[in-house]
């Protein structure tokens, strides 16, 4: 279960009169924030009856809750309910609660029949849901000492801030300062046409912004639309900001949560709880990943590489290719590799075909028709371009025409920020 569960001290809790409850009462539960502020309250207001006077208890442990039965997940409808799970609480009155926090329950305590939950229990909301929260579950004591961060406002500090610390917000992430700074960002400067892909009604046509020498060309990124480049350049924030390295959770689903990345905030305000590792071995390898970053660091776009493609980065591609083709039963799967044109790092799809077991590209070739002159019998020769299926006997045949190449983006620091059609990277 999550850690970040808010504890309030006070509770108030509206009613409805419901007939297939204990008591008669079903109850709807708000609380008062740290501030004081009652949360829910428009909604709480519109959900209960007003000739039922509400209660305003202490959120403070307590036992004698008990299951009563399970409600909606009726599919009935274009929008059938959630299920929810009804609990009695002993002040006389019963409420609901999700699936997840009865597993959550059911994990840490017992359910004795006729007897109900052993234990005490408080509540809890995590975002806008009311949660349960068992005393006796192991994240309690956690839930408690940041409960007591946020009702005490013992938050750290900016000025208490160390460089290459390690500091831990309310869901559990984590953060190692990297100091102060102001962010950089790119800007891109597109062609505006009259009609098209970058058409709009409140432009004029043309570049967004006036072409000056502060726009550049970048080989990794820009591009022709119509014969009309895509320039770039890079300009900084006005205010430093507080620049981090938050730390990948090894377990996550996605592998971008999983990566270490830089990230940056106006404000620190009510955000770490508390230190959580003073100097790290490893953070030589944050300040590296920080020099690399173009939101910390101006980008370099006349720096800008491109490369050939080793065989080796080729084949490992169409391997994976070929792996998730069969992993997935698919009838065909591809894998995409730079292509230099017009100077500037393009892309082409390299296809594998199952049935054949072979590598084909789709290529533009210039085919040459005859055709009847307008309001005459006469024919005239034109050309057009086609795609056709271009196959290849082996890898590396299809490896030779392609000439694959990749791209390597700069920093003005000198660091490479990344690269471009590199195996997995793009």
């Amino acid at each position: 279960m999550k850690t970040n569960i808010f504890i309030p001290t006070k509770i108030n809790v509206g009613f409805q009169k419901r007939k297939d409850t204990y008591t008669s009462k079903l109850a709807y539960v708000i609380y008062f924030d740290e501030k004081g502020k009652l949360r829910k309250e428009t909604s709480w207001q519109g959900w209960r009856d007003e000739g039922i006077p509400n209660e305003i208890y202490d959120n403070e442990p307590m036992e004698g809750f008990v299951l009563n039965k399970k409600v909606g997940g009726d599919r009935y409808g274009w929008n059938p309910r959630q299920t929810y799970t009804r609990v009695y609480d002993p002040r006389g009155f019963e409420f609901e609660i999700t699936i997840p926090n009865l597993l959550w329950i059911l994990e840490n305590c017992n359910c004795i029949k006729g007897k109900g939950l052993e234990g005490e229990f408080v509540y809890g909301w995590d975002g806008k849901e009311l949660v349960l929260v068992p005393v006796e579950s192991s994240d309690y004591k956690e839930i408690q000492e940041k409960n007591k961060v946020i009702h005490n406002n013992t938050f750290i500090k900016a000025r208490d801030l160390i460089i290459g610390a390690t500091y831990e917000d309310l869901n559990g992430n984590q953060y190692v300062y990297m100091g102060k700074s102001k962010p950089w960002k790119d800007q891109s400067n597109y062609y505006h046409e009259s009609h098209g892909y970058y058409y709009s009604n409140n432009r004029k046509e043309g570049y967004e912004y006036p072409l000056d020498d502060t726009w550049l060309i970048s080989k990794c990124r820009s591009s022709y639309y119509n014969q009309n480049l895509t320039y770039y350049r890079s300009i900084q924030e006005e205010k430093n900001e507080f620049f981090f390295i938050l730390l990948g959770n090894p377990s996550a689903e996605y592998s971008w949560d999983r990566e270490n990345r830089v990230t940056h905030m106006k404000t620190i305000t009510r955000k770490f709880t508390h230190m959580v590792l003073e100097k790290r071995p490893d953070y030589p390898d944050m300040v590296n990943l920080l020099y690399s970053n173009a939101e910390y660091c101006q980008e370099d776009f006349e720096a800008d590489k491109l490369i050939d493609l080793p065989y080796d980065i080729f084949v490992a591609m169409a391997q994976e290719t070929i792996e998730k083709c069969l992993k997935h039963n698919w009838h065909g799967n591809d894998f995409v590799v730079g292509k230099e044109k017009d100077k500037l790092l393009g892309n082409i799809k390299v296809y594998y075909e199952k049935e054949s077991g072979k590598w084909y590209i789709m290529d533009t070739i210039i085919e040459t028709y005859e055709e009847k002159k307008w309001f005459s019998s006469e024919m005239e020769t034109k050309t057009r371009e086609q795609q056709v299926k271009k196959y290849f006997d082996n890898l590396e045949e299809c490896y030779q025409y392609i000439h694959p190449i990749y791209g390597e983006h700069y920093l003005k620091n000198g660091y490479l920020e990344g690269r471009f059609y590199y195996g997995t990277e793009k």
